[in-house]
């Protein structure tokens, strides 16, 4: 009887693990709302090594930039440039980050590295 008690009680802790995991990560970042995911082009891939899912990563303009000059945006983690946001997604960036406006991040979604190297990412304004 103590048994099926027993076992009864540990299934109970088993099915509320998840709930309790849950109540105990942090809130997902309330303050950022998020513009749209994309992906990067001209990818470094020696500089996607040890990246992982959910690092925050840095827009800079690169007003210098042969291809679309005025709105290439490149894409840094820990002042290593990783790659630049492709065509459509500059042009809509770029003026945003010239203006000051508003505070504009972006956090890794998916890293693949290997042959084909790919950085996903989602781009937010913050605050």
């Amino acid at each position: 009887m103590f048994r099926r008690s027993f076992l009864a009680a540990a299934a109970g802790a088993l099915a509320l693990a998840p709930a309790l995991a849950a109540g105990a990560s942090p809130p997902p970042h309330p303050a950022r709302h998020r513009l749209s995911s994309t992906y990067l082009t001209a990818i470094d891939a020696e500089a996607l090594h040890g990246l992982t899912r959910g690092t925050q990563l840095e827009l800079r303009a690169d007003p210098a930039r042969r291809f679309e000059p005025g709105s290439a945006v490149a894409v840094f983690a820990a002042n290593r440039r990783l790659g630049y946001l492709p065509g459509t997604a500059g042009r809509i960036v770029a003026p945003l980050l010239a203006s000051g406006v508003a505070p504009l991040g972006a956090e890794a979604t998916r890293v693949r590295t290997g042959t084909q190297p790919r950085l996903d990412l989602d781009l937010f304004i913050a605050g």
